[in-house]
């Protein structure tokens, strides 16, 4: 570490020399770092990796002829505005999946891991997702009436402010869901 200061504070290492003239190996190693550093965050930002995480297509393939699932991987699985109603698909992973508008009426989803899912607009009515996973899963105006939470993993601050209808629907704890809607 001290060589390194040294030669960082040596003068033939002005502003004005060319980076690639420098011969610090604590400059050499920051290149690297830079490089690595933003070339992943490229890839994050583009999704380039999700296709290395996405469903299984035999698993895809599976509910799209049966309209069952159980302990699928499902993850990332654009599922959005499908008829799901009655579903079997408890202990599945619904990880990141886009379920906007999707008919869950009725549907299994038992142990199910729903986190990062987006189920915007997604009528789970009589849904059962006792012991699932919500973590940071979006619900805007879904419809959860008389659904089953119980034992149920809720995390996302303001998440469950944007239910529309919690009606009937039993929360994690055992409670009944009591939530007065603001006026329109």
């Amino acid at each position: 570490m001290v060589e390194e200061v040294r030669a960082l504070s040596n003068p033939i290492y002005s502003m004005s020399t060319p980076m690639a003239q420098w011969q610090s190996p604590l400059s050499s190693r920051f290149r690297q770092w830079l490089i690595s550093s933003t070339t992943l965050l490229g890839i994050l930002a583009t999704g380039a990796i999700a296709p290395a995480v996405a469903a299984k297509l035999e698993d895809l393939y599976q509910l799209r002829q049966t309209g069952n699932c159980p302990n699928c991987d499902l993850s990332y699985a654009n599922l959005r505005g499908r008829n799901l109603r009655g579903a079997d698909m408890s202990g599945a992973n619904l990880n990141g999946a886009n379920l906007r508008g999707a008919n869950l009426m009725g549907a299994n989803l038992t142990g199910a891991i729903l986190n990062s899912a987006d189920l915007t607009r997604a009528n789970l009515t009589g849904a059962n997702l006792s012991n699932a996973s919500l973590v940071m899963t979006r619900l805007d105006q879904a419809i959860l009436t008389s659904v089953n939470l119980l034992d149920g993993i809720l995390g996302g601050r303001d998440r469950l402010a944007k239910v529309e209808n919690f009606t009937g629907a039993t929360l994690p704890n055992g409670g009944p869901a009591i939530f007065p809607r603001p006026p329109r």
